[in-house]
């Protein structure tokens, strides 16, 4: 018969010690000693939550900062201030197997300390590609334009291409 006692024992040495307490669905990390639960991700077998024990959905990020918080970081650390470099997020609605990113929103680098345009992007192919930055529908630039249909607006709102308004359109002076 196996001594589960001393197969414990071996696996604690080897591992770096025993498993302290921790609570249910509390990811485990390593301190550089031994294993401890002491972190604030969690897992309830479906769900991820960061700082929060109760996620309810696939990824829940909560902080409590009474100020501006990041709750998710997105970093490209490849770019150079000339553009074409970019990071953000995509989403995929595939029932297959297939990852196209048919839209996202993206931040695209074009000047120093990562100072550039967010583009919202959506690629209407029917195959397998994906959005890149040629598929911008719209763009705010660093200085706060907003552009439909091009990607340097020079004016708070520029567009290219028609418009339509179902109300009156107030057009002060200028």
């Amino acid at each position: 018969a196996t001594n589960h006692a001393a197969t414990k024992s071996y696996v604690d040495s080897t591992a770096g010690g025993g498993v302290g307490a921790g609570t249910s669905g509390q990811t485990l990390r390593h301190n550089g000693t031994s294993w401890v639960a002491n972190s604030n991700l969690y897992n309830n077998g479906t769900n991820v939550g960061i700082g929060t024990t109760g996620p309810g959905a696939k990824l829940q990020v909560e902080t409590n900062l009474d100020s501006l918080n990041y709750g998710l970081l997105l970093k490209n650390k490849i770019g150079t201030e000339t553009g074409g470099n970019a990071v953000g997020l995509g989403f995929v609605l595939e029932a297959s197997s297939g990852n196209q990113v048919k839209s996202g929103i993206v931040q695209e680098r074009l000047a120093s300390y990562g100072r550039g345009s967010m583009h919202f992007l959506v690629n209407n192919l029917a195959d397998g590609s994906s959005a890149s930055l040629v598929d911008a529908k719209m763009t705010i630039n660093s200085v706060g334009n907003v552009g439909i249909g091009t990607t340097a607006p020079t004016y708070k709102l520029d567009v290219s291409g028609t418009g339509r308004f179902t109300q009156p359109v107030i057009v002060g002076t200028p």
